[in-house]
């Protein structure tokens, strides 16, 4: 494929959604005391959403060319819907410029970095609740 080929972006395109589908599903139906549960040192699902707010927010401005110091982003975390409706703000948000650099970018700080938290918050999921169905992530899955 070639950055230029329209299959190309709709590939791109097809990551983006898949892994902003697998934050939506592994916190669907989560009650409001689990999005701060912690086990251990690791962060909580609140922490791992609002860092991916900054990653997202990030993203944004240096697709479009401007600079962006780690770290000078906050987000409110005293209500999972108010976090989780600025994550989807965000990721909604994202438009950018179709060169590859922008789409290293997006890979880099997008579809990998929120797979690797997919898997942090999938795994404190199954700590609160052991018959969760880690498999409903994924948005093609059907129950059986």
């Amino acid at each position: 494929m070639k950055l230029n080929d329209d299959s190309y972006w709709l590939s791109i395109d097809t990551l983006l959604t898949e892994t902003y589908q697998q934050i939506i599903n592994a916190v669907e139906g989560l009650k409001e005391e689990d999005f701060y549960y912690k086990h251990g040192n690791a962060r909580s699902i609140i922490e791992i959403v609002a860092h991916l707010c900054e990653v997202s927010y990030a993203f944004n401005e240096f697709s479009n060319g401007r600079e962006y110091r780690w770290g000078t982003f906050s987000v409110a975390t005293d209500s999972s819907c108010l976090v989780m409706d600025r994550y989807k703000q965000f990721r909604s948000s994202m438009n950018f410029e179709k060169n590859q650099d922008n789409v290293n970018k997006a890979l880099e700080y997008i579809v990998l970095h929120e797979s690797y938290h997919v898997g942090q918050i999938c795994l404190i999921r199954i700590h609160l609740y052991p018959d969760w169905d880690y498999y409903s992530i994924y948005p093609s899955y059907k129950r059986h």
